[in-house]
């Protein structure tokens, strides 16, 4: 008689692994969180991918095969060739495990002890423990190890703690030594954890390498965490990155966090957007904080699109596992009339029409796992102006990035104002993004320029002592109407407190300069004008006026800027670009390079 369970959604997370090295990073001394292992290579079909070869394993496991039905539940637990079915996945298993399958077996004993999967048994789970640990299955001696060191549900003994935890290691040593990734991942575990083995970081992540090399792709979450824990934040972030885009949530999570906050790196919300974004594709209960912290962006225009609609919806679906979320978006007024919604922008209320509120309902209902929250250019509302009589502000500089009219600025040139004009364009320019901690702004035209701007590429690296031209409109109604060109070099590859998503030039800015593209000799754009030092400041601070110290914001935090938007930019081929007069740069800059207008 088989016995079948009934799975909660809580499983998709833990079984998928998609928190692979420990179930909690809050709980450091936490049991192994296991990841399925791979079908048998000895049975073809389980590493075909085709419908008949599914069939054919259904078929293997309905006549008793234990492998097949081993290979099949993991199958419906990843979604591998059928659709996820957890009810399924512990069918199988589970009679796998009763034909003695040692794998399943631990299983059986992982689900039943976390309630991950199978309603909680403890005693049931060191029962399954001891089966597939006396067989020799190390991640099932590893556990039982565990249960006996700290008196979970069996009687704490420290000398059966010991002897398993013995027997765990050499399992794992010796299948790591036959290039058994999952053996060396959890030999990197029980170093980094201490468990059965004196706590040795460098060794942990010296297994975590050889786990990384063999295929187990998990360890590089582990790896980017005992860094940062080290302090090594600049060796940390390449492995964090690594794991962030093959889809880990808590590397995704981790990451956005730090570059949100500036904790380790420079403060870039434009980053911390796109990292917010990936964790709150997740299905899981955790990706309700990413969408929450999302939401508020979204509600702000801090790295991404101010967007009411979006941050209602995102806090629509946050709000089953986050009471803030709740609370922000029942916060929202509903304005059911264009005079009542001119009223609540006065006041500066957060508010949305009745079809806006609409939208953002369907946006939030119709999401499904794996999706990014989004709205189609089509269903985005125009916005609602007070009609009052408006004065020019202040200008800026801002240049065209794509055929589409989309250009790019400093947030500072178009914060607070009513209107924004571009040049000699029709109509208004709507603010699509803004970053305000890089002081960024993309502005979506209706029309672009005779051209648009290259971005240099990631591989361009600038040095310090390179030559570099900034081309914009300072000090309009003074100057030329055509454009300034103002040739300068590299004088710093950072800006002020050694931040990396700036550097220093020595190019004279002038009112007016903010947002005008940094151009490095082959015309392409390698930065965006930024600020200058205040003379009355430096005069105070010092006794001193600076001298051409001024700042622009890095490339790469423009592409970033750029990508986690949506938008598209054209770089330069490094290969067959070539170095131009300033001239020939003043020439193309002049036919992506605009005024911007703030009027208030």
């Amino acid at each position: 008689m088989i016995k079948t369970y009934s799975v909660g959604r809580c499983a998709l997370l833990a079984l998928c692994g998609a928190l692979c090295t420990v179930a909690c990073d809050s709980q450091r001394n936490a049991v192994e969180v296991p990841v399925a292992s791979p079908a048998s290579t000895s049975v073809a079909a389980v590493i075909d991918p085709s419908k008949q070869a599914i069939d054919d394993l259904m078929k293997a496991a309905q006549s008793g095969d234990v492998k097949a039905q081993a290979n099949l539940g993991r199958k419906y637990i990843h979604g591998d060739g059928v659709k996820k079915d957890f009810d399924a996945a512990m069918i199988w298993i589970s009679k796998a495990a009763q034909q003695g399958d040692v794998d399943s077996q631990f299983w059986m004993g992982w689900s039943l002890s976390s309630g991950i999967g199978l309603p909680q048994d403890k005693k049931a789970a060191i029962e399954w423990y001891k089966k597939a640990a006396t067989a020799g299955h190390g991640r099932a001696q590893n556990a039982l190890a565990y249960a006996y060191a700290n008196g979970n549900d069996v009687q704490k003994d420290l000398v059966k703690a010991k002897e398993w935890y013995a027997k765990a290691f050499n399992t794992f040593s010796n299948e790591a030594a036959a290039g058994d990734p999952k053996a060396s991942h959890s030999l990197a575990t029980m170093y980094e954890f201490g468990t059965g083995v004196k706590k040795d970081l460098d060794e942990a992540i010296k297994w975590y390498e050889k786990a990384i090399a063999l295929g187990d792709t998990s360890g590089n979450y582990s790896i980017g965490r005992i860094l940062l824990e080290q302090g090594k934040t600049e060796r940390a972030i390449p492995y964090l990155e690594r794991s962030a885009n093959l889809g880990d949530f808590s590397a995704q999570y981790k990451l956005a966090s730090m570059y949100y906050r500036g904790e380790g790196v420079p403060k870039n919300s434009a980053i911390a957007a796109k990292w917010y974004q990936m964790a709150s594709m997740h299905e899981s209960p955790l990706a309700a904080s990413p969408r929450l912290q999302l939401g508020f962006m979204h509600l702000e225009g801090d790295g991404v699109e101010k967007d009411y609609v979006l941050a209602y919806a995102l806090f629509n679906l946050a709000a089953v596992h986050e009471p803030l979320a709740a609370k922000l978006r029942d916060s929202f007024k509903i304005a059911v009339s264009p005079q009542m919604a001119a009223e609540f922008e006065k006041k500066k209320f957060h508010f949305l029409t009745s079809e806006q509120k609409r939208e953002a309902e369907e946006l939030a209902s119709n999401w499904k796992p794996g999706q990014l929250l989004s709205r189609a250019d089509n269903q985005r509302s125009p916005e609602i102006s007070n009609q009052i009589e408006l004065k020019k502000s202040r200008t800026g500089t801002a240049f065209f990035v794509n055929k589409d009219g989309v250009a790019i600025s400093n947030y500072h040139v178009v914060s607070d104002c009513k209107q924004i004009r571009i040049g000699n364009a029709n109509g208004m320019v709507k603010l699509l993004a803004q970053d305000r901690s890089n002081d960024l702004a993309l502005l979506q035209a209706s029309e672009s320029g005779s051209a648009v701007a290259s971005i240099a590429p990631d591989s361009s690296k600038l040095r310090q002592g390179e030559d570099i031209v900034v081309f914009g409109f300072p000090l309009e109604g003074l100057l030329s109407t055509g454009g300034n060109l103002t040739p300068g070099v590299v004088s710093a590859l950072t800006g002020i407190g050694n931040n990396t998503s700036q550097f220093q030039i020595t190019a004279a800015i002038q009112p007016g300069s903010s947002g005008s593209p940094v151009l490095n000799r082959r015309g392409d754009v390698v930065g965006i004008v930024m600020m200058k030092l205040s003379d009355s400041a430096m005069v105070q601070a010092t006794g001193q006026i600076a001298q051409n110290v001024n700042f622009a914001i890095s490339g790469q935090t423009v592409r970033s800027f750029l990508e986690v938007n949506k938008v598209t930019y054209k770089t330069s081929n490094g290969l067959i670009s070539f170095d131009k007069s300033n001239s020939d740069i003043a020439d193309l800059a002049r036919k992506s390079t605009t005024v911007v207008e703030c009027w208030k």
